[in-house]
């Protein structure tokens, strides 16, 4: 990574943090590195479940997210350009959704929920 990239973190309570690579401090090749709950301001639950870097945000892209419960949404990535220290709401969760860590591991029902909406959005997405 690059010192002026962006990271963007996305958790599984449906929020996104930002940090510029800059900002991670640098260990040497045999060091334990840094906690990242010492690098975000993280609620107790919630973990880090998605890393994504960016070189620069622009219009032609978009972010395509998903919930274990099926809940697909298509974000454009300037959206996330100007994010606050304490994070932004990527997507809205219902109660007991979250972003999923992996979804290899669900119950095969919710699994193919999921990929059905997924499938679903991309073709929307095609088609605009």
């Amino acid at each position: 990574a690059r010192n002026k990239q962006d990271i963007l973190f996305f958790t599984n309570k449906g929020k996104v943090y930002r940090l510029r690579t800059f900002q991670i401090p640098e260990a040497g090749r045999t060091a334990r590195g840094t906690a990242i709950v010492n690098l975000l301001p993280l609620m107790q639950d919630e973990k880090v479940t998605a890393i994504i870097p960016l070189d620069e945000f622009g219009d032609d892209g978009y972010l395509l997210m998903g919930t274990k419960f099926g809940v697909v949404k298509k974000v454009e990535i300037d959206k996330m350009q100007n994010i606050r220290k304490n994070g932004l709401i990527a997507i809205g969760l219902d109660e007991g959704d979250e972003w999923p860590e992996d979804i290899e591991g669900e119950d095969s029902s919710r699994q193919d929920e999921w990929m059905e909406n997924y499938y679903r959005a991309v073709e929307e997405m095609e088609d605009n």
